[in-house]
C-alpha cells in the first residue's frame, strides 16, 4: 500500500474542519434565504388579495370578468376566482386551480383583513371574503405561480455552494503553501539523513531550521555522533573478532587433524581388537577343542570310578570355559553391531524343553523341579531365530538354577498379542531362589554385573549373560524385565516378535474314556499333568502319597502315572508291588541322572520310563502308541544300518598337532582310514596323489591357509572329481559360512569337534552310514540319539492326510502300488548313466513321500535327491559318483522293504485299528 505523504496528510488535516465548517455555515445561510422567500410569497399572497378585494367592492358585477382577466398579468399570480358562499365558482381566470374546489374549506370568518393560505406542495392558494356587507359574501381565491419561487430557491442554493467552493479552494491553495513551507526543512534533513552511509557518519545535518525543527536537527546530529562512535567500536570489534576466529579456525584444523588421525587411530585399534579376539578365539578354542575331544577318548574307555570323575571335571571345566568365551566374543558382537538374527521355522515347544533338558543334570543335582507350562493359544510353529531363543532362555533358566538353593525353576510361555505380521509371545522364568536386593535392580542387565560381587564370588560366571540377553530380546523387537522380592524369589520375563508360520503340528491325541492314577506331590507338576490330560479327553486322579496310590491301584484304571523320586531309593520292590496289583500301562517320570533301575528292570516289569522334566506331547504320545518316545527310547529297525565302508579314506588337515591327533583319533575309532597332513602345502600334494573321500580343512594354518588350499585342490580337480571339503575354524567372530562356501568348501565345523558332528558330516557328504562303536543308533549333528525311522508310520499317515482315515488310505495305496514301477525306472535311468533322468524319478518318488507316512522311503529319496543335484552342478555326467551310486542302492532296499511290508500287510485294516 502507497504511503499517504506527510504534506497529504497534514493538508487533510487542515481542510476537513475546514470543509465542514463551510458545509455547516451553507446550510444555515441558505435556509435563512429559503425562509425570505417564503415570507416573500405570503406577503405577495396577501397584497395581491388585499388590492383585488378592494378594486371588486368597487365596481360593478359587470365588471369583475375583466378584472379578474386583468389581474392575470401580475408576474406572480397564476390564476384568479371567485366564488360564493355555497362554494360555486361565479367567475375565473387563468388556468384551472391545482387544488379542486371540492377539497377547499372556506373559512367561516368575513373580516376583510383576514386571509386563508392553503399550500398543498407547491401550489399556494390564498382566500379572501369580499363584499362584506352583503349579507351572503363572495370569496376570492388566487393561486400563485411556484416557479418564480422555485427559482429563487435555486438561485440561493447555487449562490451559496460556489460561494463555498471558492473560499475552500482558497483556503486549501493556502494551506498548501503554507505546509510546503513548513516541510520544506524536514525534507532538507530527511535528503541529509538518506546520504548519510557507514562511511559518512562524520557528516552532520544543516537545514537552517528554527524553533521545533532545530531542536530536532540538534537531537538528530547528537545521535549522528553517537552512532559514528559505536561504529568505530563495532568495526574495531569486529577486526578483533575476525583475528580471534582466524585463530579459532587454525585450532580448529589441527583439532580436525587430531581428530582425524585420533578415529584412525581408533578404526585401526577396532580392527586389531577384531583381529584379537579371533586370534585369541582360534588360540583358545584350539586348545579346547583338544582337551574336549580327548575327555570323550577318554570316557569311552573303561576307567575306574574315580578317574571317571575326574575326566567328567574336565570336561566340564573346558565346557564352562568355552561358555565363557563365547559370552565374551558375543558381547563383542554386540559392540561392534555385528550381531544379527537367522530366522528360520521353529517349534516352540523343542526350544523350551531342549534348553530345559539341557540343564536337566544342573536342576536335578539341587533337587529343584523343573515345570513348562505353554498355554494352548501359543502358536505351535513360528518364525526365529531359534539358536538365539535359546540363548536368552538358557541364560535366564541356568541363573534361576544357580540362585536357587531349593524348590521349583517354572517357564511359562504366553500369546500376548497377535497381528498380520507377527505373534508377540512372552516367556516368564520364575524361581524360588534367593531374589534381589532394591539396589542390585538397576544394574542388573549392564555388562560385568551380578547383583553384587558376592554373587560372583559365591556362583560364579561372567555377569554378561543378561546383557547379551537383553541385546538379543532388542533384536527381536522385544523388551525384558524382571520382579523379585528377596529371599523369595524373582520371575524375570522377556517378550519378542516371532513371524507368523504355517501350523503343520500333528491333530491333537483323544484319550476318552481313559483312566489315569497319578502319583505326585508335586503341585505344579501335577497340574501340568492334569491340564494335558484333560485336553485329550482323559479321567485322571492324583495322589500325593505311595500308601494312597495302593489303596486306590485297581485295574479299573487304564494307566498309572508314577513321579520315581517318591519310591524312595529302594524303588524295585514299590514297581513289583505296584506290578503285581496293576496289570495296565505304567509310566514312571525319573531324573536323567537316575540310575536306580537298568533299562533291562524297567521291560521285564513292562514299565516305561521318562524323564523330566514333564513334557506332555512325550507323555500323551507315549500313551497313544504304547510305546517310548523316539528320543528316549529308540526301537529296533527292521533292518540294521549298514557296517562300515572299510575303504572309506579321509585326509585330515590341521596345523596344530594337538588338533591333528584328535581328529584322527575320532576318525580311526570309527574304522576309518586316516590320512594326516600338517599345513596346506602338504595336503594340497597329497589330494593330487590320490583320491580322498572327504578333507577336513583346518582354516587358519602359517604359509598356506586352508582356503588357499581349498582353491589349489579344486583347481587340480580333473573332469567328474570332487572331493567333498569340510572346514575346521575356531572363529566366532565374522560369519564367514558364505566366504568358506565361495572359496570352494562344501560345509564347515566349529572347534571344539564333537564325535557326532564328525559322524554326520561323514554320512551327509560321503553317503555311507556309519555306526559308531559306542552309540548303537544314528547320530545326527542336531540331535545326540535319532531313532532308526520306521518304515511306514500310521500315525504320520493320519496326520498328512488331515486326520481323514480314508485320504490317509488312498495315498498309502497309491505310493505302494507304484513302487514297482519306479524302482525299475530308477534302476534303468542308473543303468544307461542318465542322471537328469535319475533326478526327475527320485524328485517324483520323493514328492510322493511328502503326502505318506513312510518316513525311511522320504529320508532315502531326499539324500539321493540332494547328492543328484550337487553332481549335476559339478557336471559329473560322463561317470556316476560313488556317493551316488550308495544313496541309489540304500534307496533300492527300502523300496524293497516297503514293497515285502504291503505284500504282507494290509493298509485299509492297519489305519482304521491305528485310530479305533
Amino acid at each position: 500500500m502507497k504511503t499517504v505523504s506527510l504534506h497529504s496528510r497534514l493538508l487533510l488535516a487542515s481542510m476537513i474542519p475546514t470543509a465542514l465548517f463551510m458545509v455547516i455555515f451553507s446550510i444555515i445561510v441558505v435556509s435563512f434565504r429559503f425562509q425570505d422567500i417564503d415570507s416573500l410569497k405570503t406577503e405577495t399572497g396577501a397584497i395581491l388579495l388585499g388590492r383585488y378585494s378592494v378594486e371588486l367592492n368597487q365596481i360593478s358585477e359587470n365588471q369583475w370578468a375583466t378584472l379578474l382577466q386583468h389581474a392575470l398579468e401580475e408576474p406572480n399570480l397564476r390564476s384568479i376566482s371567485l366564488v360564493n358562499h355555497q362554494g360555486q365558482m361565479i367567475h375565473h381566470a387563468g388556468p384551472q386551480l391545482s387544488y379542486p374546489l371540492a377539497n377547499i374549506q372556506l373559512p367561516n370568518n368575513q373580516k376583510s383583513s383576514d386571509y386563508n393560505h392553503i399550500q398543498q406542495g407547491a401550489t399556494d392558494i390564498f382566500i379572501k371574503a369580499t363584499n362584506q356587507h352583503i349579507q351572503q359574501p363572495l370569496w376570492l381565491l388566487i393561486e400563485l405561480n411556484p416557479n418564480y419561487f422555485t427559482i429563487a430557491r435555486y438561485e440561493a442554493l447555487i449562490g451559496v455552494t460556489i460561494t463555498a467552493f471558492g473560499l475552500i479552494t482558497i483556503l486549501m491553495l493556502l494551506i498548501s503553501g503554507g505546509i510546503r513551507r513548513w516541510l520544506e526543512p524536514i525534507k532538507r534533513i530527511s535528503q541529509q539523513i538518506k546520504s548519510i552511509d557507514s562511511q559518512s557518519l562524520h557528516k552532520r545535518i544543516n537545514s537552517k531550521s528554527v524553533g521545533d525543527l532545530a531542536l530536532l536537527e540538534e537531537v538528530l546530529n547528537d545521535f549522528l555522533q553517537v552512532m559514528e562512535k559505536e561504529h568505530e567500536e563495532l568495526k574495531h570489534s569486529i577486526e578483533q573478532a575476525n583475528a580471534d576466529l582466524n585463530e579459532s579456525l587454525e585450532t580448529m584444523e589441527v583439532q580436525n587433524i587430531e581428530l582425524r588421525m585420533a578415529r584412525n587411530e581408533a578404526i585401526e585399534g577396532n580392527r586389531v581388537k577384531s583381529a584379537f579376539l579371533a586370534n585369541i578365539s582360534h588360540e583358545l578354542r584350539t586348545p579346547l577343542n583338544s582337551i574336549n575331544g580327548f575327555t570323550q577318548v577318554l570316557l569311552k574307555m573303561q576307567l575306574a570310578s574315580k578317574q571317571r570323575d575326574c575326566v567328567e571335571t574336565i570336561q566340564k571345566s573346558s565346557n564352562n570355559l568355552l561358555a565363557i568365551i563365547n559370552d565374551v566374543l558375543d558381547f563383542s558382537k554386540i559392540e561392534a553391531g555385528k550381531f544379527s538374527l537367522d530366522k528360520q521355522p521353529l517349534l516352540l515347544e523343542e526350544v523350551i524343553f531342549d534348553v530345559l533338558e539341557s540343564l536337566s543334570p544342573q536342576a536335578e543335582q539341587k533337587g529343584l523341579e523343573q515345570i513348562a507350562f505353554i498355554y494352548d493359544d501359543v502358536p505351535k510353529k513360528v518364525m526365529g531365530d531359534a539358536l538365539r531363543l535359546k540363548q536368552v532362555l538358557t541364560n535366564l533358566v541356568s541363573n534361576a538354577i544357580k540362585f536357587t538353593p531349593s524348590g521349583e525353576v517354572v517357564v511359562r510361555v504366553m500369546l500376548e498379542d497377535t497381528r498380520p505380521t507377527h505373534h508377540l509371545i512372552r516367556i516368564s522364568i520364575t524361581d524360588t531362589g534367593i531374589g534381589l536386593s532394591e539396589a542390585a535392580k538397576n544394574d542388573l542387565f549392564k555388562a560385568f554385573q551380578q547383583g553384587n560381587p558376592s554373587v560372583s564370588r559365591q556362583f560364579g560366571g561372567t555377569g554378561l549373560g543378561l546383557a547379551i540377553s537383553k541385546n538379543i530380546v532388542k533384536l527381536m523387537e522385544g523388551e525384558i524385565s524382571f520382579e523379585t522380592q528377596q529371599e523369595k524369589g524373582s520371575t524375570f520375563w522377556f517378550t519378542f516378535k516371532a513371524g507368523l508360520c504355517q501350523d503343520d503340528s500333528a491333530h491333537l491325541i483323544n484319550l476318552k474314556d481313559k483312566k489315569v492314577l497319578t502319583l505326585e506331590s508335586h503341585e505344579k507338576n501335577a497340574q501340568l499333568l492334569k491340564a494335558s490330560l484333560y485336553a485329550a479327553h482323559a479321567d485322571m486322579r492324583v495322589v500325593s502319597e505311595w500308601p494312597e496310590l495302593i489303596e486306590a491301584l485297581t485295574d479299573s484304571y487304564d494307566v498309572v502315572i508314577l513321579n520315581g523320586k517318591l519310591l524312595n531309593t529302594e524303588t524295585l520292590p514299590y514297581l513289583q508291588r505296584i506290578r503285581q496289583r496293576f496289570s495296565g500301562f505304567i509310566i514312571m517320570f525319573t531324573g536323567i541322572t537316575d540310575h536306580n533301575l537298568e533299562e533291562a528292570e524297567l521291560q521285564q516289569l513292562q514299565i516305561h520310563s521318562l524323564t523330566k522334566p514333564i513334557r506332555p506331547r512325550n507323555l500323551l504320545s507315549l500313551l497313544a502308541h504304547g510305546f517310548l518316545t523316539a528320543k528316549l527310547n529308540p526301537q529296533p529297525s527292521n533292518t540294521s544300518l549298514p557296517r562300515l565302508i572299510p575303504d572309506l579314506h579321509i585326509l585330515a588337515v590341521d596345523d596344530h598337532p594337538l588338533n591333528l591327533k584328535l581328529v584322527c583319533t575320532l576318525l580311526n575309532d570309527l574304522g576309518i582310514k586316516v590320512s594326516a597332513a600338517e599345513n596346506g602345502q602338504q595336503a594340497v600334494e597329497m589330494a593330487k596323489k590320490e583320491h580322498f573321500d572327504l578333507i577336513f580343512m583346518d582354516i587358519q594354518m602359517p604359509d598356506m591357509s586352508g582356503l588357499e588350499a581349498t582353491k589349489l585342490i579344486r583347481q587340480q580337480e580333473q573332469d567328474g572329481q570332487h572331493v567333498p571339503i569340510i572346514a575346521l575354524t575356531a572363529h566366532a567372530l565374522a560369519d564367514e559360512k558364505e566366504n568358506m562356501l565361495a572359496q570352494g568348501m562344501n560345509d564347515y565345523l566349529t572347534k571344539p569337534l564333537q564325535e557326532n558332528q564328525l559322524i554326520y558330516m561323514i554320512e551327509n557328504w560321503t553317503g555311507k552310514l556309519l555306526r559308531s562303536n559306542t552309540t548303537q543308533t544314528q547320530i545326527s549333528l542336531q540331535k545326540k540319539h535319532v531313532p532308526t525311522l520306521a518304515l511306514v508310520d500310521k500315525q504320520e499317515c493320519i496326520k498328512l492326510a488331515a486326520g481323514k482315515i480314508d485320504l490317509a488310505q488312498d495315498m498309502l495305496n497309491m505310493l505302494l502300488k507304484g513302487l514297482d514301477s519306479q524302482r525299475e525306472r530308477l534302476i534303468k535311468s542308473y543303468q544307461e548313466h542318465n542322471l537328469p533322468a535319475l533326478l526327475a524319478h527320485t524328485h517324483y518318488l520323493h514328492g510322493a513321500t511328502r503326502y505318506c507316512g513312510v518316513p525311511r522311503l522320504r529320508t532315502s529319496t531326499q539324500a539321493l535327491e540332494t547328492h543328484l543335484k550337487m553332481a549335476l552342478k559339478q557336471d559329473t555326467l560322463a561317470t556316476i559318483p560313488e556317493v551316488v551310486r550308495q544313496h541309489l542302492e540304500h534307496l533300492l532296499t527300502v523300496i524293497d522293504e516297503l514293497i515285502d511290508w504291503r505284500d504282507s500287510h494290509d493298509a485299509n485294516f492297519i489305519l482304521h485299528t491305528t485310530v479305533s
